[in-house]
This record gives structure tokens, C-alpha cells and sequence, in this order.
């Protein structure tokens, strides 16, 4: 498996080791396809979204002389905006292109990835600079620290305060789900065990930093909190997308004209392009790794190897068919799509304390053996606090996001996270062709003759330390 689960084998030992592998390896490759679609998802969002504004806006041509309509009335705008049909092909299309670049040599893969890094840190150092100068009404410094606003939140039947600053919570947890990208490319990173977790502290850094400034970047261009949502009394000309309506006001307040904001909107539109082509990246390996344990169906197809491309080419077909299956939902539901989000971040959290949390008990202490990247007593404190906050997201991000809750928007991803927990355990337990009788955990990847000490040549090591902030800004910059 993944390297992540080599050490939950190793700290839980032979006799349980298989059983928590094959159940938190389910949670998190079924978390990770989840991450892969709602990343084309955005895609595919902010593509329309630029569509809409180059089209017309969607905000109509009213009398000024007139009433304003109610919403029942309100004209549609003259812009072009999809229907749920349309917004899958857009979809559809974004994961064949994402798919067809994953497809080339690993030489130029790693390229895309590198570029991609550099693409979202400047971009996001552009945007954060840019939009505030060009916008002429600004937000408070009070409004931008104090307020809190949970109006919305009332009208979804929403009125506890604490509860609505937990469901908040959401998409910046969805956003730290990709700084696992090093683990999963470890296999193919020159000194991994450093260049891995090295990669994943800088993603983090990198997103608490920019992603912080980005998002008070905006806020303070934000003069029209409703309008910006598209919650006023005339819809926006961005239809709500926030980020979307900022940019286009800002220009639109300088020079008259929303035009530059539509050009701006390509600085994040690169930004979850090279997000979701890392987040392919990483995911087909981790099928690969799957289909090389013999944890997924079909392992005989998964496990090729392509010696033209250097990497798992059918494994990332394969993940691109499974994320275009799972999108299928949003073609008629905007709660499926939330529950895939919610299921993405909680699957991948469970998965990613599991060897967290078995490092801190007593039996996974006793066979922990440092590496070179070692937390030392740290890793207790830091253990405990990781576990009980999945646990506690666990609880929070299955619950209703709208109130009263009904059959139509109610939170599939706990039910979603429980039938994959119990389809798992059914799987490894089922008598005589369950997976009890042949996983045994993660396969070793070096001869018996080989010195463990001494790793294999692999490739480019900056590459791989990019990828995860790239991901993890770019996810943090789209929500």
C-alpha cells in the first residue's frame, strides 16, 4: 500500500495490521476520488463562471423606472450559464483534459507539477496585492475582523452562532486533505523519507501563510457582503460566486469595466487546474500501490506499469473513470455535492491519524523505530490533538447544513463513510473468499537481498515537494 500504511501495519503488527490497512485504505481511496472529483467540480465551476461573465452576467436588464421584481418574476440575465446537463460535459471534459496531460512522460508530468507550484504562488502574490489596489469601496477593518456574519446561516434554519462556525469549518478542512501528495509519490522521490514530510510542512506553511492573506485580500474588497454572494435583491453578476464578484467590482469600480476581472479569474482557474492534475498525480499511484497489495478489484489491470510513460497510465484512466462515475450525483443534486465534500474530508482524515494515532498508544510506541524525520516527544501532544479533532470533524461534517433536513438536503456523507466501513469489514471477513484469507498488508517493494538502508534510484525529488503546496493552495484559493 501507500507509504502511510506501511507504518500503520508496522506499529499495529500481523495480527491486526491487514485488518486496519484494508479498512482505512478503502476510507482513504474512496476519500481521494471523492478530493478528485470535487476538484474538477471547482474546475469545471470557475470555467462556467468566466463563461457567464464574457456572455452577458447574469444580471438582468431592468426599468430602473420599475420595481424590482421578486425572485418568482426576476428575469434571467443575458449571460450563458449551464444547465445541470451541460455543467457535467464541462465537468466530463475537464477530467478527459487533466487525464490526457497525466498521460504523458513522468519527465514532463513532473514539469507540469513544478510549473504549476510557481503558477499558484505568484498568482496568488498577484491577486493579493493587485485586487485591493484596483478596488476604490473597501470593507472596514472592523467588518473584516469582528463582524460575524450568520444571516445566511438563519435563513437555512441555522441559529445556533457555534454551530455555524463549525460547518465554516468545511472547505479549510477540505483544503489541508492534499498535503499528502509527498507520501503517496515517496516511491518515485529521490531521499523520500525527508523529501516527504519536508513537502508536507512546507504545503502547510505555505497554505496557513498565503492562504490567511489571500483570504483577507478579498474580504477587505468585499463592500457589498449579500451582493457578493449573489444574496441581494438583484442577482450578481457572477451569480454568486464570491471570488468571481469580487475581481469583477474591483475593475469594475476603477475603470468601468468588468473585463479585467474575467481575465484575473485565469490566475485561479490555472491555480485548480494544476491542483486537480496533481491531485490525479497522486491518486492513480495510490491505486497502483493498491492494485500492487492485491486491496482493489481488478489488481491484474491497475498494477501495469507503462515503460513508455514511467508511470501507472491504466491506473490513472482507471481513477479519472471512478471520479467521473462519482460526479454523475451532481447532475440533479447540489447536496450530493456537498456529501462528496464532506466525505472527502472526513474519509481522509481517518485515514490520515490512523498511523498518527497508532504511534501514540502504548503497543504502537513499543514498535515505533525512528527515521530520519523523527518528532521526537512532540509527537505525542501533536498526536493526541490530530485525533480528536478527526474525531470531532467526524461528527460536525455529518451533520445538516440546511434545517428542517429532509430527503432532499440532508448529509449523505456520514451514511456514505458508514456503508464503506461496513462493506470493508463485510469484504475482509466474508467466509472462505474474504480478504482475510490472502491480504497480509502492504507489499514489501525491495529483494530479500537488498539492503533496506539503501533506496533505489528514483526521480526528481522538487517536483514531488512542489506538488503539495501547489495542491494545497489551490485548493484553499478556490474555496
Amino acid at each position: 500500500m501507500a507509504g502511510m500504511y506501511y507504518w500503520i501495519y508496522q506499529l499495529t503488527g500481523p495480527s491486526v495490521g491487514p485488518l486496519i490497512c484494508w479498512v482505512t485504505g478503502w476510507l482513504n481511496l474512496l476519500g481521494q476520488i471523492a478530493s478528485l472529483a470535487s476538484t474538477h467540480y471547482f474546475m469545471a465551476y470557475i470555467v462556467s463562471t468566466i463563461v457567464l461573465l464574457s456572455t452577458g452576467t447574469a444580471t438582468p436588464q431592468l426599468d430602473p423606472e420599475q420595481p424590482i421584481p421578486d425572485d418568482y418574476d426576476m428575469p434571467a440575465g443575458p449571460g450563458w450559464y449551464p444547465n445541470h446537463k451541460q455543467f457535467f460535459g464541462i465537468y466530463a471534459a475537464c477530467l478527459f483534459t487533466t487525464a490526457t496531460i497525466n498521460s504523458l512522460r513522468f519527465e514532463h508530468v513532473g514539469l507540469i507539477t513544478e510549473v504549476g507550484a510557481w503558477w499558484t504562488i505568484v498568482g496568488v502574490v498577484v491577486v493579493i496585492i493587485a485586487i485591493p489596489c484596483i478596488t476604490v469601496d473597501h470593507a472596514s477593518t472592523p467588518w473584516v475582523f469582528r463582524k460575524f456574519e450568520d444571516g445566511l446561516a438563519k435563513d437555512a434554519g441555522i441559529k445556533n452562532p457555534f454551530y455555524t462556525f463549525i460547518l465554516g469549518l468545511l472547505l479549510p478542512a477540505y483544503s489541508f486533505t492534499g498535503y499528502d501528495g509527498p507520501a503517496h509519490m515517496s516511491e518515485e522521490t529521490t531521499n523520500a523519507s525527508l523529501a516527504a514530510p519536508w513537502g508536507i510542512l512546507l504545503g502547510v506553511l505555505f497554505m496557513i501563510f498565503m492562504g490567511w492573506t489571500w483570504v483577507l485580500s478579498l474580504l477587505f474588497c468585499t463592500s457589498d457582503y449579500n451582493h457578493v454572494l449573489g444574496e441581494g435583491d438583484v442577482p450578481s453578476e457572477a451569480d454568486g460566486d464570491p471570488v468571481a464578484q469580487i475581481f469583477w467590482n474591483a475593475f469594475k469600480q476603477r475603470t468601468g469595466s468588468g473585463t479585467g476581472g474575467i481575465i484575473m479569474l485565469m490566475i485561479p482557474l490555472g491555480g485548480i487546474y494544476f491542483c486537480a492534475h496533481s491531485t490525479l498525480t497522486y491518486v492513480s499511484r495510490i491505486l497502483f500501490a493498491y492494485a500492487r497489495d492485491r486491496a482493489v478489484p481488478l489488481s491484474w489491470l491497475w498494477i501495469k506499469y507503462n515503460k513508455t510513460v514511467k508511470g501507472p497510465l491504466v491506473a490513472v484512466w482507471g481513477t479519472t473513470t471512478a471520479a467521473f462515475l462519482l460526479g454523475l450525483p451532481m447532475l440533479g443534486s447540489e447536496a450530493a455535492f456537498t456529501a462528496i465534500i464532506s466525505l472527502s474530508t472526513i474519509a481522509l482524515n481517518i485515514a490520515y491519524v490512523a498511523p498518527t494515532t497508532a504511534r501514540i498508544l502504548p503497543w504502537g510506541a513499543r514498535r515505533f523505530k525512528p527515521g530520519p524525520f523523527c518528532l521526537g516527544w512532540a509527537a505525542y501532544p501533536i498526536g493526541i490533538a490530530a485525533t480528536l479533532w478527526v474525531a470531532f470533524i467526524v461528527v460536525v461534517f455529518s451533520l445538516p447544513n440546511t434545517y428542517p433536513a429532509n430527503s432532499e438536503n440532508v448529509n449523505y456523507a456520514g451514511v456514505t463513510l458508514l456503508a464503506t466501513f461496513t462493506l470493508s469489514l463485510i469484504w475482509f471477513f466474508f467466509p472462505y473468499y474474504g480478504a482475510y484469507k490472502w491480504f497480509k498488508g502492504p507489499v514489501s517493494t525491495l529483494d530479500d537481498d537488498q539492503d533496506a538502508s539503501v533506496e533505489p534510484p528514483r526521480g526528481d525529488a522538487k517536483a514531488h515537494q512542489a506538488a503539495v503546496a501547489a495542491t494545497a493552495m489551490a485548493d484553499g484559493t478556490q474555496h
